[in-house]
């Protein structure tokens, strides 16, 4: 009888190593095939190693060449490593707005403005946003606000923008005041306003009264005056109206 206990209490210890060994086994095969999984690199997502800052800057590059998807892929992962960053809500604006989506192009002038509230070029192409929408009154207000820094590097824009809506609302006086603004801070202004970066171009249309014989042209001299304003060196006459776009910067 005690042979037989001893040999029953053998076989019992060996099934159950046998089972231990099988889960053990198990297990590992189970984490050798999770091994084999294909697993995200830097060759298959390019922004994995990218920083924020990259991510914007090949962003920007991408906008400025109008292709709008590829840099949108950019700018919202840059958004995704720092979401803080006025400067990637900046150009995540530009690129909806581009892409003529105004919903999201607005909530990320705003998130910029927030996060930095004397964002000069923000408030500048905010207010081209406006005004391209007949929002006169809402982007003069933001061409303002891009004037009070001390330090906006290009002030002529918001001056020349301010100009632009003077002149379209037939108040030519103004409109000659803030031209002669923008030609005193900045010499290229011609440059400038002949590429239309960072300007506000609004179709052409009836003024609501006669305008003065002469206004200046963007040389620094006086021309004859048509009925609209328009980007040209010398303004040009009224041409059929044609949608105008947020420039990049």
């Amino acid at each position: 009888m005690k042979r037989h206990g001893r040999t029953e209490g053998n076989h019992v210890g060996t099934h159950g190593a046998l089972w231990k060994l099988c889960c053990v086994g198990a297990v590992l095969l189970v984490l050798g095939m999770a091994s084999c999984v294909p697993q995200p690199s830097p060759e298959r997502d390019p922004t994995a190693w990218m920083s924020a800052d990259e991510l914007r800057a090949l962003g920007d590059k991408f906008l400025a060449a109008g292709d709008t998807g590829q840099a949108l892929q950019y700018l919202v992962a840059a958004e995704k490593k720092d979401a803080r960053d006025p400067q990637i809500h900046y150009s995540l604006a530009l690129a909806y707005a581009a892409r003529r989506l105004p919903d999201q192009a607005l909530e990320h002038f705003q998130k910029a403005l927030q996060l930095k509230p004397d964002y000069s070029e923000a408030h500048n192409a905010l207010g081209v946003f406006y005004a391209e929408q007949g929002k006169t009154d809402q982007a003069a207000e933001h061409f303002h606000k891009a004037l009070a820094n001390p330090f906006y590097r290009t002030p002529e824009k918001p001056l020349f923008n301010l100009g632009r809506i003077m002149a379209d609302q037939g108040r030519y006086a103004d409109a000659l005041r803030y031209f002669d603004e923008a030609l005193h801070f900045k010499e290229t202004m011609r440059r400038r306003t002949s590429t239309g970066e960072g300007l506000w171009k609004p179709s052409a249309g009836k003024p609501k009264r006669a305008a003065p014989s002469r206004l200046p042209c963007f040389t620094g001299r006086m021309c004859r005056t048509p009925n609209s304003i328009t980007a040209a060196p010398a303004l040009p006459k009224a041409a059929p109206k044609r949608p105008s776009t947020l420039s990049v910067r």
